[in-house]
């Protein structure tokens, strides 16, 4: 373990996964958009309910009649997204075969970072975070079982360029400087 600025850093698990996001494969095979229930955090929830009319024009169930469905819900965590009866979250539609997030869609639309207007749950995601004190940072269970995800062979000495992006997208590229520094450093 290492530590980033306020957050331990599971190195071992972050340097042992190849994250390459393939959406066409998510209808055929697992989606983390059917999969977990996603928990919000502070502030989450009004800037998802914000996106909620652009997020519409692509997840159509985000509509009963001219009505908006409330997407919030109350999990076993705190506040969550809603899901549909299938598992999959209300936000998540289906183009050209692939598996698609409306926020992210909207966000794209409004020339809005997406990873910023997204739940930080799925803009981790395969990643994840402890809820322990201190937190870590780590590697979401069971994300070998998802076609996007694969292991890397032993003696890494680099993240894979998805699970860095991933890190750069939520954290900023100065966290993912220094943890690269402290992965070499150790080296």
């Amino acid at each position: 373990m290492l530590q980033i600025k306020n957050m331990l850093v599971d190195v071992d698990a972050l340097l042992a996964l190849s994250h390459t996001c393939q959406p066409e494969n998510c209808d055929r095979r697992q989606s983390c958009c059917a999969t977990y229930e996603v928990p919000l955090e502070r502030g989450e929830g009004a800037r998802v309910l914000g996106l909620l009319s652009d997020a519409a024009r692509y997840a159509k169930g985000l509509r009963e009649q001219d009505e908006f469905v409330d997407p919030l819900d109350e999990g076993d965590v705190g506040p969550c997204l809603v899901t549909d009866e299938s598992g999959k979250c209300l936000f998540a539609y289906t183009k050209k075969g692939a598996t698609l997030c409306s926020l992210h869609s909207a966000a794209l639309d409004l020339d809005l970072p997406p990873y910023r207007m997204k739940p930080r749950a799925c803009s981790l995601w395969p990643l994840a975070i402890t809820d322990d004190a201190p937190q870590v940072l780590t590697v979401q269970d069971s994300v070998l079982t998802f076609p996007c995800n694969s292991s890397r062979r032993k003696g890494a000495k680099r993240l894979h360029s998805g699970v860095a992006d991933t890190i750069r997208e939520v954290f900023g590229e100065s966290f993912l400087t220094e943890l690269q520094e402290a992965i070499n450093a150790a080296s």
